[in-house]
């Protein structure tokens, strides 16, 4: 349904570094700016318009724009875009923190589908974006190694891409009771509304997951989406939501496009989820550690981690 490529990436800090509550805005931030210097060949132009606006690496993985003969999202400019962005080292910690020289700044990227096949333009971008230097003093970082999935190095630096190749594996159903740890806020709305710790229902997150998994397959997939959403509609409203210890956390950050603080607050913690036994419910939500869950997921929130109860 969805191909995957997963890099995990370390940068050595060349100076004192604050690091942010949550680096996640940051990395995606550095990462689009870089990448379009990376690969844009009309002269870092408005994407908007340009010829290549519909063949463009860029326009692909960031700016992502839904194909011209998409059934879905057709009256959008832009569809889900095909990556997520991970920092764990800052998810937990709910003030920045100061990092000496030589510290090592941790971060994976997941790329799905067509997108998998930039992985190393990819790479180059956050090579050249932790040259230019990460926070609000450019603190420059420099990237040391790139691994795989299963741990193996593909790039040190200096040395040449080994290619990696995209991973077809669909993960294995969830059982019928699942605890959710809900790691990094994860921003759901209901009729226009963020969802708060108290009024998410298992249906609205159940939802989330299937509408993502089926936009980013719809786009990215290498085969038709074979997905009932009616079905899967009617078997979420099945599932309950149980022991739940969850809070509201708040984060922020700085728009320079927008001159504007915005935030970026959502829902954390744990709770257990009850499937109602339909199989396949269970198949869609095991893709969640994947894809993530709601708003800003590209940048890292939603993440969230399965365990059997």
């Amino acid at each position: 349904m969805l191909s995957t490529i997963h890099l995990d990436l370390d940068f050595e800090a060349q100076g004192t570094f604050t690091a942010p509550a949550f680096a996640g805005s940051m990395l995606r931030g550095a990462f689009g700016a870089a990448l379009k210097r990376t690969v844009c060949v009309m002269r870092l132009r408005d994407c908007d318009g340009c010829p290549l606006e519909r063949a463009c690496i860029y326009t692909t993985v960031f700016e992502t724009r839904p194909p011209a003969e998409a059934g879905v999202m057709r009256l959008y400019e832009r569809a889900p875009q095909p990556f997520i962005l991970e920092a764990p080292e800052t998810d937990q910690t709910d003030a920045p923190t100061q990092r000496a020289p030589g510290s090592i700044l941790a971060m994976s990227v997941r790329l799905f589908g067509e997108a998998a096949r930039a992985a190393p333009f990819v790479l180059r971008a956050f090579e050249d974006a932790g040259q230019r230097g990460f926070g609000a003093a450019r603190t420059p970082h420099v990237l040391i190694e790139a691994r795989d999935g299963a741990g193996a190095t593909v790039w040190r630096k200096g040395g040449a891409f080994t290619p990696v190749r995209p991973s077809a594996a669909t993960p294995p159903p969830l059982p019928n009771r699942t605890r959710w740890r809900l790691v990094t806020p994860m921003r759901l709305k209901r009729d226009g509304k963020l969802l708060t710790p108290d009024t998410l229902t298992a249906a609205d997150l159940a939802m989330a997951v299937v509408r993502r998994l089926g936009l980013l397959a719809t786009f990215f997939g290498d085969r038709p989406v074979e997905m009932d959403f009616k079905a899967l509609k009617a078997a979420a409203q099945n599932a309950r939501l149980e022991a739940r210890a969850l809070r509201w956390r708040e984060i922020v950050r700085r728009s320079s496009r927008q001159n504007a603080t915005l935030s970026m607050g959502g829902i954390v913690g744990e709770a257990t989820v009850d499937l109602g036994g339909d199989e396949r419910l269970a198949a869609a939500l095991a893709w969640a550690p994947l894809i993530h869950v709601g708003k800003g997921a590209s940048m890292g929130l939603g993440r969230v981690a399965l365990d059997a109860t």
